[in-house]
């Protein structure tokens, strides 16, 4: 019998690849926050390269990680980090074409807060900030982008803890529903119309936040909190509304057990417990809390592989329905809603050795992701208007 023919490569569109970068934070003096000169592990950072990760192991051999499209070293300063970083997640998100997520990870205390928003003091400034981080200088040539025009941006916020997503913008902290296409639903919307519309915001949502002690940090950060720009542009010539969103996830930072003082837990454990504090309202353990974001953590990764090698074999990745709300959202980066920037805290402290490698064995992972990112199609103003007028009087 022959042999049936091998059906044809799908043309997916053009695979773009993720964009991950490396910062290296400054030794500390150790006293407060664990990122001193402590006593060395297994695992050290031997130094860095212009894209090059170096670090040897238990007999001295040097693993070189070669993801990073720049490893950006401690003396690199906020403006510089943005000029790296930024510009390809922006443009076509400010031209209305596409989305963009970008990734802070990191173990606790390597620098995410001060690379996403920058210090707190430098938030409150209504004017460009030497200090500002990412976040503030987005909002700001956004902002200068629209100008005049018929653009507005908008910010929200979503809490992803114990298996749920939360609405921190809100008054009361109330759950916020994730499609299987990645599309938030239920949040809270603030218009931004000037740089001094963030440091409220960003008080309002941290405010909210669930943080707990840890021996890693007194205020650790137990959850992924996703900051969300949207921004709607209307062109009066063609009648036509566009809609774009950028999104900055603050990933909770993923250390072992003994770092935080929790003991180890099984996912399944872990996953009954957040049921009960669902129901209950009360907090979760740190134990559960660790073992929940390393098992997204470590399902992000088998995912990003499974859609590389789905798209390049010209097949489209879907998204599982069981996913968690935090999955479906992180993961829009593999199904195609939207293109894919990390960046990476580094600690260059011995002691931090088997996180440092931890953070670069999951930054080498999610660099090798190649997806399609779609086009955002316009919307008819007046149909949309429509459409919401017939909905108000239903």
């Amino acid at each position: 019998m022959p042999k049936k023919a091998a059906g044809k490569k799908k043309d997916v569109g053009p695979l773009i690849a993720a964009s991950v970068y490396t910062r290296i934070r400054p030794l500390s003096d150790g006293a407060s926050d664990g990122h001193g000169v402590g006593e060395a592990v297994d695992m050290k950072l031997e130094g860095f390269e212009e894209s090059c990760m170096l670090i040897s192991g238990r007999g001295g051999e040097v693993q070189r990680f070669e993801f990073p499209k720049v490893v950006m070293g401690p003396e690199m300063q906020q403006d510089q980090v943005f000029d790296t970083v930024a510009p390809e997640l922006m443009e076509s998100f400010m031209l209305g074409e596409s989305n963009s997520l970008l990734f802070a990870y990191g173990q606790t205390g390597t620098g995410k807060t001060h690379t996403m928003f920058g210090p707190a003091d430098s938030l409150s400034s209504a004017t460009p900030h030497p200090d500002w981080g990412l976040l503030p200088r987005i909002v700001d040539a956004t902002l200068a982008h629209i100008g005049g025009t018929t653009g507005t941006l908008h910010m929200s916020a979503i809490e992803f803890y114990g298996w749920a997503a939360w609405d921190l913008n809100a008054d009361e902290r109330t759950m916020v529903t994730i499609d299987t296409a990645g599309q938030a639903f239920g949040h809270t919307f603030t218009p931004i119309s000037g740089a001094g519309d963030i440091a409220p915001f960003i008080e309002r949502v941290y405010g909210n936040r669930k943080v707990s002690k840890t021996k890693m940090n007194s205020g650790s950060s137990r959850s992924h909190v996703c900051i969300m720009l949207t921004l709607y542009q209307a062109d009066n010539e063609s009648g036509n509304c566009s809609e774009t969103t950028f999104s900055i996830i603050d990933l909770a930072g993923s250390e072992r057990p003994g770092k935080t003082g929790g003991e180890r837990m099984d996912v399944l454990s872990a996953t009954l417990e957040a049921q009960k504090c669902l129901a209950t309202g009360k907090d979760l353990s740190v134990s559960a809390q660790g073992s929940i974001i390393n098992m997204e953590l470590s399902l992000i990764t088998t995912a990003i592989k499974q859609a590389t090698d789905q798209w390049k074999a010209g097949r489209k990745f879907k998204p599982q329905t069981d996913w968690s709300p935090s999955m479906k959202y992180m993961l829009g980066c593999c199904t195609g809603a939207c293109r894919l920037g990390v960046v990476i805290g580094i600690s260059q402290s011995p002691q931090n050795g088997w996180e440092t490698w931890f953070s670069c064995t999951w930054g080498e992972n999610v660099a090798a992701l190649q997806a399609p990112c779609a086009t955002q199609k316009p919307n008819n103003i007046n149909t949309m208007v429509k459409t919401a007028a017939a909905g108000a009087g239903d």
